[in-house]
């Protein structure tokens, strides 16, 4: 999805004059718009080429003018300066909008946020702080009834913080700490640790495969990852949509986190390659109607892939209507509890799953979880219903990256205690799924 047009760019500054006259005061009026929609790009990592490629790309589309009352904006942070980018990038992070001026699209930095925050931390767009102060300027500099998000970066599920890159539990990695660690000038984000190079198959293609950001501290490389329940709890107000183009965020446990903050998810529980969403078509789908048309983006990702041939014909997508979560996870309780002994001497290998390293084994299917352990057709039936209702749209090839078939495809995937540790079991009972359905004791 590499587009090839050339893309106008510039830094604008817009400076008002004002007038002076003897008559009173009028205020004016507060400017609300219809829809504001922000692509939350989350770079500093080896994905930054990809990510800058997404927004060239999505500029090419269908974009509204400056005059326009819907808005595409872009928060932004990676590594290094394109050149044809001209130089709008760069370490620290970025507000941008992105307007259509004729037959031009502009990239109006409306905002650079300073490298480090006031306590001398780095200022990182995975550190949930940042999330939330960038966000929250976004709200207030265009207020509006309506807003979307599309997070884009590395995803890793519903999985504690750096757990996916480096499987071990925190007080086992390094956290600058010690007697042969160089002094501290700054303090470290909250869940910092050491940089640990990840490894998959180089033979598969690239993916996605959320949030995990790279830095320099001390003169050690460092990394930070989102967190879920953070990244949930730190978004400012409600949202119209959240799409996550990113890998393996389509577990139940991640729907769930969000359910409360936005109407409807865009989500998938495989591994995303790394063209990710079909951002030449995301402004058509975004603003060319009354309202966005989610199950519209999901079908043109879905497509694109379809279409391809190999290893690359890999897509699994998941729309969520988050009002109709709350059933699904009152039949899941029932049936947690129901099948809970025959789920615990169920072979995973006979589940269908999603992940593509053999011990990053976190993410089955959940319907597939619930036939494999025996779950009668009466039951099935009303499970169903409630996938139906919880995910009105989903789709999936028969093969994931040319590795994995696709046996059942219920829109979400989940976790079985089987294949974690009591690490894991600790931390996926602080999750508001299992608070609700109790599928780890």
């Amino acid at each position: 999805m590499k587009g090839s047009k050339y893309i106008f760019l510039a830094f604008a500054l817009t400076f008002l004059g004002v007038s002076s006259c003897q008559c009173s005061k009028v205020e004016p009026e507060e400017v609300r718009y219809d829809h504001v929609s922000i692509l939350y790009s989350v770079g500093r990592n080896d994905l930054d080429f990809n990510l800058s490629d997404d927004i060239r790309e999505l500029a090419s589309g269908n974009i509204p003018s400056a005059k326009d009352k819907k808005v595409m904006l872009v928060i932004s942070q990676m590594f290094f300066k394109p050149v044809d980018t001209r130089g709008i990038f760069d370490s620290n992070p970025y507000l941008i909008r992105l307007y259509r001026d004729k037959d031009n699209v502009v990239l109006d930095t409306l905002k650079a946020f300073p490298m480090r925050r006031a306590d001398g931390t780095i200022n990182l767009l995975a550190d949930p702080r940042t999330m939330n102060e960038t966000i929250s300027d976004v709200r207030s500099m265009f207020p509006s009834d309506s807003y979307g998000l599309i997070f884009t970066s590395h995803g890793s599920g519903w999985t504690p913080r750096g757990y996916y890159e480096n499987p071990v539990p925190p007080s086992s990695k390094s956290m600058l700490a010690g007697s042969n660690v160089p002094e501290q000038e700054h303090p470290l984000p909250v869940g910092a640790c050491d940089y640990v190079p990840f490894e998959r198959d180089p033979s598969l293609p690239k993916t996605k495969s959320f949030g995990r950001q790279l830095f320099i501290e001390s003169l050690r490389s460092m990394s930070l990852e989102s967190d879920v329940i953070e990244m949930a709890g730190s978004l400012p107000g409600h949202y119209d949509y959240i799409l996550f183009d990113a890998c393996l965020m389509g577990g139940i446990e991640v729907a769930y986190q969000f359910k409360d903050v936005c109407d409807m998810i865009l989500m998938s529980p495989a591994e995303i390659l790394t063209d990710g969403l079909d951002y030449k078509k995301l402004g058509d789908r975004l603003f060319g109607g009354l309202k966005p048309d989610i199950k519209g983006v999901a079908e043109d990702y879905f497509n694109f892939y379809n279409a391809k041939r190999g290893s690359e014909r890999s897509a699994t997508v998941t729309v969520v209507d988050c009002k109709n979560l709350d059933k699904l996870a009152s039949v899941c309780k029932e049936l947690y509890s129901k099948y809970a002994d025959d789920i615990a001497i169920t072979d995973p290998d006979d589940i269908g799953h999603y992940f593509s390293v053999p011990d990053r084994c976190w993410f089955y299917d959940l319907e597939s979880m619930f036939i494999e352990s025996g779950i009668t057709k009466t039951d099935k039936a009303v499970l169903e219903s409630a996938l139906d209702a919880a995910a009105p749209y989903r789709a999936a090839t028969d093969m994931i990256l040319g590795i994995i078939k696709v046996k059942v495809y219920s829109g979400f995937s989940t976790y079985i205690p089987k294949k974690g540790n009591e690490y894991l079991d600790g931390y996926y009972r602080t999750l508001s799924w299992n608070k609700v359905t109790g599928l780890v004791k």
